[in-house]
């Protein structure tokens, strides 16, 4: 036989074993076959892994040699059904997996895979998954764009169901003749509070509140550029955004291709009913101080945002090195719209690393962050990684979801219990979006990539998931409506009030 270094095989007596009735098939399971202790190689890694009651079927491909194969999925000896195969990808039919799921609950589902080789037929160690008792929402919403500059004119903005594989298009950039449409943001995972950017001829900020849609203009007289970066507070009545000053420099030498420098950025705020923006001293000061990716917490009392001194001199670009972020925070209060005085949550620069993206889990306990050498746009820093932070404690560490590719964009589920986060770790250009269960105890498990109907999407799919948020519940608002109503010229904002 012909099996790949470090497995352990067992030669011993052949062993009988008779099908269980574990599927419809008429097909019988090998009456013998030799039994390795190992699990078999597949693709996507599935093994192992923690996976949510409502998640669609873990289709994967079977990178082991063999002529032809079976494999079974079960969690006890009445609970189980044999998979379709062809060739070496294994489809698992979506009715049964939901059942097979309901009904392991908070158990462990098996899944066995027996290979024919020219000597006969050989059983594998199981492929483990452990069945959370908590749900995943039930969508994520994400933009698909093309990873280099020259190809960005063609993207859109798509939600994808979690418990099976449909997905629809929210907006599609064909129909505002290729413009630039980004910055997706929903207030609470839920689309009766959503927006977008859309850029170039005719664009603006779309905002869906209260089945109404607005475009605005949110560059404001008074604001030297426009808003990005959004955040909505829980309330609906206030969204946060960063103005930024951005340069991008393309490299032909080097890991990173593209260096995006910040040039100078403030925290903006656009009041949603009174159709207002508005500022204050400290966000929005002439101090040489940059600030920039804006998140509220969850209860809406706190505004988590990172901050850094610029590195320029004379407004010479290429003094800007290395500029380190630390990760800030400052009190709310809905009721005036003010802001207490600033606190610092973490010191990146302490350690000579540079912070970005401050998320906070639903129940208030947990932040999430990445961090990398220096800057603020991370996709093209292979060393960026996503640390925790116990807001009880101040304790920041590496959870084990990181890989040797760049980690970046990343949000909670509404339950606290999942996190998904954008990773380069297939082949270090496409982004993809990675889940992880997330205990109550601050433990991450095993990631595990988005499923696709068909296990070898990724191998012949060229475009990234851009700022993948977990989504909940029926969206209001039709792509159509959000098409037609984009013709619309934007709104014009009053002049920014800083007070």
């Amino acid at each position: 036989m012909n099996h790949t270094a470090g497995k352990h095989f067992c030669f011993g007596s052949f062993v009988f074993f008779a099908a269980l009735g574990l599927c419809a098939c008429k097909e019988r399971l090998p009456d013998r076959y030799v039994v390795i202790r190992t699990a078999p190689r597949i693709s996507p890694d599935y093994d192992a892994i923690m996976i949510p009651p409502n998640i669609a079927p873990l289709n994967f491909m079977i990178k082991e040699p063999g002529e032809k194969f079976i494999a079974e999925a079960e969690c006890g000896s009445e609970n189980g059904f044999r998979a379709k195969v062809e060739s070496n990808k294994v489809f698992f039919d979506q009715k049964r997996w939901e059942r097979l799921l309901q009904a392991c609950v908070g158990k462990d589902i098996r899944v066995q895979v027996y290979a024919l080789e020219s000597s006969g037929w050989i059983r594998y160690a199981p492929i483990a998954l452990h069945v959370a008792k908590e749900a995943i929402d039930d969508s994520l919403t994400y933009r698909l764009i093309y990873p280099l500059y020259s190809t960005w004119s063609r993207m859109s903005i798509m939600r994808r169901q979690l418990g099976n594989f449909r997905e629809t298009a929210l907006f599609d950039n064909l129909s505002t003749e290729n413009a630039c449409v980004n910055c997706h943001a929903f207030n609470s995972r839920n689309g009766n509070d959503m927006l977008l950017h859309i850029r170039g001829e005719n664009g603006g900020t779309v905002i869906f509140h209260e089945n109404r849609l607005r475009k605005k203009n949110l560059k404001a007289p008074g604001m030297k550029k426009g808003a990005v970066y959004p955040s909505w507070h829980p309330s609906g009545k206030i969204i946060a955004f960063s103005s930024n000053d951005i340069l991008q420099k393309f490299h032909v030498e080097g890991e990173k291709y593209i260096e995006v420098y910040d040039l100078g950025s403030s925290l903006v705020f656009y009041d949603v009913e009174k159709d207002k923006m508005f500022s204050d001293p400290v966000f929005y000061s002439k101090d040489n101080i940059f600030r920039t990716y804006p998140s509220w917490s969850p209860d809406g009392k706190y505004l988590y945002y990172t901050q850094t001194e610029t590195f320029r001199k004379d407004g010479n670009v290429d003094d800007i090195t290395r500029p380190a972020y630390n990760l800030m925070r400052r009190a709310f209060d809905l009721a005036t719209k003010t802001f207490g005085p600033p606190e610092t949550v973490f010191n990146a620069s302490a350690i000579n690393k540079s912070a970005a993206l401050p998320r906070i889990s639903p129940d208030g306990r947990w932040l999430l962050f990445t961090m990398a050498d220096y800057g603020n746009f991370f996709i093209w820093h292979k060393e960026a990684d996503i640390y925790l932070m116990d807001l009880a404690t101040r304790k920041v560490e590496k959870p084990p979801i990181n890989s040797a590719e760049a980690e970046s964009y990343h949000s909670w589920s509404s339950n606290g219990r999942w996190i998904v986060f954008s990773s380069r770790r297939k082949d270090g250009v496409f982004t993809r979006p990675y889940f992880s269960y997330f205990s109550s105890r601050g433990e991450a498990s095993k990631p595990f990539i988005l499923p696709q109907e068909d296990p070898g999407f990724y191998d012949g799919f060229f475009k990234s998931y851009n700022i993948p948020e977990f989504t909940s519940g029926d969206f209001p608002l039709s792509a159509a409506r959000l098409s037609n109503f984009n013709k619309h010229k934007a709104e014009e904002t009053p002049a920014l009030e800083i007070r």
